[in-house]
């Protein structure tokens, strides 16, 4: 088991983004009130920049023990490109 990374009890809703399956896409992994909800992919942070488009493209998952130690992992091995919290991403879509 993978302790929990303290980043989850500083932030509420945020994102952490990685390189897409395609050379011009990310993905993301979405966190809301310190819990994971999702992931999804997107081309241009203007693809996100609001609350309605980023619920368009999360897919939900079931929050299994595995996945939450796996995600933990990523967070304490730093393996994702940008952690972004959802202020930041509403605020400007230029954020490249």
């Amino acid at each position: 088991k993978t302790e929990k990374p303290d980043i989850l009890n500083e932030l509420n809703d945020f994102m952490l983004t990685f390189n897409g399956t395609k050379e011009d896409e990310k993905s993301f992994i979405y966190f809301k009130s310190q819990k994971l909800v999702g992931y999804g992919y997107f081309n241009l942070f203007n693809n996100i920049n609001s609350e309605d488009k980023l619920h368009s493209r999360v897919v939900k998952v079931d929050r299994s023990e595995r996945l939450i130690n796996f995600v933990h992992k990523l967070i304490f091995e730093k393996k994702y490109k940008k952690l972004l919290t959802l202020k930041e991403i509403y605020k400007k879509s230029n954020i490249e």
